[in-house]
């Protein structure tokens, strides 16, 4: 099977893990004129001379939360096809849980996740999983690569239960057809165009930022009024817009995503997975 689609992802998170959560743009963008931001282990002093940041990660990490989840599903889905979303919950627990092999930073979503697991045995509420981040694309994703593979799979149906893992939110849907729409009418030679024919499907409130993207050329107006540069979803669609429209190529996308800083490294995973996508559709059959 063909991993591309999920290694460049991958390999997108690992490159920029050096500045994630970096919230200082004029920082950035100032060390970015006397080294490459991508490749860098994370470093606490650049965390102590930006204004705004978040030193999570150490080099030992290579990815973030959400990379180590694309990692693990992909693993699984690659030696079960069939894999279920219960299987895969087991295999989530086994490295979060008290006791288990994952030892680093971990975030809201998989502490509830723990949380109701520990909670069923003591008969306490449990937390509804709301989360509004990125990690449920990562099952979307991992999906449409195994589709890419020729298997017979309902990518959408797929994603959504897996997606349910860690949210409830409706909106998700929305997005994973917008996505669709993207790889389905998007080249190389017209990104803006595929990305347009897309926003009808977008969740209705977030459609006029996606076509700001196109009318601002001014990221840190398009930031400041449009997207925004933390976690959640809405604000890294977004940004994913405007860095497809305003860039030429794959590694000039990547680079503008660490210097516009936030959660630029679990961003960059759906940003290098749309733009490997979307070369891979522009291929010229052989022939």
């Amino acid at each position: 099977m063909n991993e591309h689609l999920i290694k460049s992802a991958l390999r997108a998170n690992e490159a920029t893990l050096g500045f994630h959560w970096i919230y200082d743009r004029e920082y950035l963008l100032a060390l970015s004129q006397t080294q490459s931001l991508l490749n860098q282990a994370p470093a606490k002093e650049h965390y102590e001379k930006a204004n705004l940041s978040f030193f999570a990660y150490e080099q030992i990490d290579q990815f973030t939360v959400q990379g180590h989840i694309l990692k693990w599903l992909f693993k699984a889905v690659r030696e079960n096809k069939n894999l279920t979303k219960d299987e895969f919950k087991a295999i989530l627990l086994k490295q979060f849980m008290p006791g288990g092999h994952y030892t680093s930073y971990t975030e809201s979503y998989i502490k509830k996740m723990v949380y109701n697991e520990l909670a069923k045995g003591f008969n306490q509420p449990i937390i509804p999983m709301d989360d509004d981040q990125l990690p449920a694309f990562i099952p979307y994703m991992v999906f449409k690569w195994l589709k890419s593979n020729e298997v017979e799979v309902d990518v959408l149906s797929k994603a959504l239960e897996f997606a349910s893992l860690f949210t409830n939110r409706k909106e998700y849907e929305d997005y994973f057809k917008m996505l669709d729409k993207i790889i389905e009418t998007t080249t190389v030679s017209d990104i803006p165009g595929g990305l347009k024919a897309a926003i009808p499907y977008a969740p209705k409130d977030q459609q006029e930022n996606l076509k700001q993207a196109f009318l601002v050329e001014d990221s840190e107006f398009f930031i400041k009024n449009y997207s925004g540069t933390a976690c959640n979803y809405h604000e890294a669609i977004s940004l994913i817009y405007y860095i497809l429209i305003h860039t030429r190529g794959y590694r000039e996308a990547v680079e503008l995503n660490v210097r516009l800083g936030g959660a630029s490294a679990d961003r960059v995973m759906l940003l290098a997975f749309l733009y490997t996508y979307i070369e891979i559709n522009s291929e010229e059959p052989d022939g």
